[in-house]
């Protein structure tokens, strides 16, 4: 409910004017986008430590499946706390889905179970989309989001967001 699809409609046209038709600028977008996405991955991946127990309360569009993939790859054991993500439950019938889908080990929490999980160190980092970034770096997602940054910082867990666009996209 949160996509920022007006700025993506702009980003393809914008890409359409220099590629010359929509189809060469989706094409062009969604290989730029997946790219991105990989490398964010796998710079994230480099920077966890074994075993990694990630907590996630927003869906990364398969991100978190990129992610998994790197980790493996540096020999690194996985899990992943999905919260549920009210109000409408992106986690549970986004996150969780997808990540069960493709075999990847994961829980389904309840929002409210984050800081028991945190507090007993079943969580080594919280990894969450962002719907929007200024170029600053500061971020803006759903309410749940918040408090999570919150706990975090208090029990001293590393915080990674993961933004929609590149931040190097200008669009006017």
């Amino acid at each position: 409910p949160t996509f920022d699809f007006p700025l993506l409609a702009r980003i393809i046209k914008k890409e359409a004017e220099s590629k010359g038709s929509f189809l060469k600028a989706t094409e062009s977008f969604i290989a730029m986008f997946d790219q991105t996405r990989m490398l964010r991955a796998k710079n994230l991946a480099q920077m966890l430590t074994s075993p990694a127990n990630i907590l996630t309360i927003c869906n990364i569009n398969g991100e978190l499946i990129y992610l998994y993939q790197e980790l493996q790859k540096q020999g690194k054991r996985v899990f992943f706390y999905v919260c549920e993500t009210r109000p409408y439950l992106q986690g549970s019938r986004l996150t969780f889905w997808e990540l069960r889908r493709n075999n990847i080990p994961c829980a389904l929490i309840c929002d409210n179970q984050s800081a028991s999980l945190m507090k007993k160190n079943k969580v080594s980092c919280v990894v969450t989309g962002a719907d929007r970034a200024t170029k600053s770096g500061d971020i803006m997602n759903k309410i749940g989001t918040y408090p999570l940054a919150r706990l975090a910082d208090y029990f001293g867990i590393p915080f990674y967001p993961l933004v929609q666009y590149p931040q190097d996209i200008e669009i006017e």
